[in-house]
């Protein structure tokens, strides 16, 4: 029997960090540029949808399509990305900056403290906010 290898965790946590990194850093651009997009916010709920959709389904595979570039930057195998475990937090976490980043364009939040408890989470560093 084949046992697939599981990824680090200091490896999958790189990930999910830059999942998180990389959202945030384009809610801010689009913030600081003045970029309002009603398709958009269409297109992140349809996001949304999806990855709850896989979450309920256990469709661990959903995760290639959010991830699979930043992992590769990352150095986690696209297979130990689809694993259980991995793959659920990776889903959680998409789902959560999905969730932000609505926020922040239906509100014109401050992605930087609305997403302060979902960076420091993710082992950004705290200057980023006042959640301290």
């Amino acid at each position: 029997m084949f046992v697939a290898e599981r990824p680090s965790p200091a490896r999958l946590d790189s990930v999910l960090r830059e999942i998180v990194r990389e959202a945030v850093a384009a809610m801010v651009d689009r913030q600081t540029a003045g970029i309002r997009d009603a398709e958009r916010v269409e297109r992140v709920e349809a996001e949304l949808r999806g990855i709850r959709e896989a979450l309920n389904a256990a469709d661990w595979s959903h995760t290639a399509s959010l991830a699979s570039d930043t992992a590769r930057r990352m150095g986690l195998p696209e297979s130990q990305l689809k694993q259980p475990a991995a793959a659920r937090q990776v889903l959680q976490t998409a789902r959560r900056a999905r969730e932000l980043d609505l926020a922040v364009e239906r509100d014109m939040e401050d992605p930087l403290e609305l997403g302060c408890d979902l960076m420091v989470r993710n082992g950004l560093e705290r200057r980023c906010c006042t959640c301290q």
